[in-house]
């Protein structure tokens, strides 16, 4: 790959990086004071006994999964796979020389871990095994699309 064509890729990849931590991970949608109630809403559970974490898997996933043809199923399912879909597309390009699937798949998986800790303690947010799951499901579609891209460029 030329060097222009990567300095453009890194770029948007850490611009891609950026906007998912802020929208996806923060989930910041433009009010410090929504983020604000989220964590008064978190501690206040937290002192009641209710601590914001899931790490049962499927706990999360399975009521969806039972009701796919509900919106908010669907919705809840998909928005946990689609943004990370990118990660995997990009990480490969932007961190390794060759296409290596065992370590994209394990570098995606441990920073969706990171950013579900941070969740938990920054309080903006629940620590759910479930979501580190279907995010890392996103970041191996990605790495597929990634994959048959590379795949199809090799073969033309």
């Amino acid at each position: 790959m030329r060097k222009n064509t990567q300095k453009v890729i890194r770029i948007l990849f850490y611009m891609y990086i950026s906007v998912l931590f802020v929208l996806v991970i923060i989930k910041f949608r433009g009010s410090f004071y929504q983020l604000e109630i989220t964590r008064n809403r978190i501690l206040w559970n937290r002192e009641q006994g209710f601590w914001n974490y899931n790490i049962t898997p499927f706990r999360t996933i399975s009521p969806y999964l039972k009701n796919i043809t509900d919106s908010y199923a669907y919705m809840n399912i998909l928005g946990n796979i689609v943004p990370f879909i990118p990660f995997g597309f990009f990480v490969p390009m932007v961190l390794f020389k060759k296409v290596r699937f065992l370590k994209t798949i394990l570098l995606s998986f441990l920073c969706v871990l990171l950013f579900e800790i941070f969740q938990f303690i920054s309080m903006l947010g629940f620590f759910d095994i479930d979501d580190v799951i279907l995010n890392t499901l996103g970041c191996m579609v990605g790495y597929l699309i990634y994959f048959i891209c590379l795949s199809f460029k090799h073969s033309l």
